[in-house]
């Protein structure tokens, strides 16, 4: 059964946001309007936005059109906090500002490396594609690249992405992926291809998929936002080299753990929006290498926060939006090895949230 997705602003109450910058951080102020319709002219685009005014202007229509706040009803965990959320933030903040003058910095994953994929292999500099023109004239580097198509490729263009020796990434942006599998057969068993970041499956799908199980030097593979659930876990067995996997929004459920559990060299994992639940962690001897899990939005309680203590090597882990409490935080606090945790938008309370801060000294932690 699909997990509801919760309205919890109340139109004319006021909300929060916490804007962070270098040492220093300011709280700001909104009210929420309630929903609206989105402008968006593309078919899949989302239809419904929460807007929020900034609380400085008595009523809406003194608001100027660039000031408003939108955010998408789907994405829940975005948009401002409430004030106990926003005291939580306030209070992360002021610790992490105190901790960053006797700690080393460590950035959080997601804000490295935005002009390059990371790979075991190695960086591959990213190289926008915006016609044709832009893939010929790559084909001149030696250097390692992910290629991004901003457009959609034709077979001829792929034909040309297949004399590319050296290793490779390929990300297709919105719209750009192929509508046909049989455009990607180029591709097919290349094993320079490390990195492969696609979210809209060519026609047809189960041949995509077989087609997927040959790239048998993927390193890094992105399929969030695609309508795949757990039968990409049997295609998922074969790629052994396979170091980062992110199925965020996907339908994947539990039952896909059995297939990804084969993956032993895998040391970072999105999970992000799924329908996973405490049972997805069940089995023992789950991924020995893994260092970074992001399971934001999915079902996890405090019993399953017991169960990630067998990954002793992770080093960062993201919760925000699942349905611990206070009862998860002693076994949080048990893995010494984390450097960033982040528990924002759960049902953690302030006393613990301030015992969770001051019991992990050494890591960073946002609440």
């Amino acid at each position: 059964m699909k997990k509801p997705i919760k309205n919890k602003y109340v139109v004319g109450q006021e909300y929060y946001d916490v804007e962070t910058w270098n040492a220093s951080f300011e709280v700001k102020k909104y009210i929420y309007e309630g929903v609206v319709a989105s402008d968006c002219s593309t078919a899949k685009c989302e239809k419904l936005l929460h807007q929020f005014r900034p609380a400085e202007y008595p009523d809406a229509e003194s608001v100027p059109d660039e000031l408003w706040i939108h955010y998408w009803v789907k994405d829940i965990l975005d948009g401002p906090l409430t004030n106990l959320e926003r005291r939580k933030a306030v209070m992360s903040q002021q610790a992490i500002d105190e901790k960053s003058k006797h700690l080393p910095v460590v950035t959080e994953l997601d804000d490295l490396h935005v002009s390059t994929e990371i790979t075991p292999s190695g960086s591959l500099e990213y190289c926008e594609l915006d016609h044709r023109g832009d893939l010929e004239a790559a084909l001149n580097r030696q250097d390692p690249i992910c290629l991004l198509f901003k457009y959609e490729p034709t077979i001829e263009d792929l034909e040309l992405v297949a004399q590319f020796s050296q290793n490779l990434g390929i990300y297709f942006g919105y719209n750009a992926a192929p509508k046909f599998v049989e455009t990607l057969e180029p591709l097919s068993e290349k094993e320079n291809l490390k990195s492969l970041c696609i979210s809209q499956f060519p026609r047809p799908e189960s041949t995509f998929l077989e087609m997927l199980e040959t790239f048998s030097g993927l390193q890094v593979l992105n399929l969030f936002y695609s309508r795949i659930s757990d039968q990409i876990g049997g295609c998922l067995i074969e790629l052994d080299d396979l170091h980062f996997l992110d199925l965020t929004y996907t339908k994947i459920t539990d039952w896909v753990q059995y297939d990804l559990a084969g993956l032993s060299k895998m040391d970072r994992l999105t999970l992000d929006q799924t329908r996973i639940t405490d049972d997805f962690f069940r089995m023992e001897d789950l991924w020995p290498q893994l260092d970074s899990l992001s399971l934001k939005g999915t079902r996890l309680t405090d019993q399953g926060v017991t169960l990630l203590r067998q990954f002793t090597t992770l080093q960062d882990l993201s919760l925000d939006g699942t349905d611990i409490t206070d009862a998860a935080i002693p076994y949080l606090t048990q893995m010494k090895n984390l450097k960033n945790l982040s528990v924002e938008k759960t049902a953690i309370t302030i006393r613990g949230a301030r015992e969770l801060i001051e019991s992990m000294e050494n890591s960073w932690v946002r609440c």
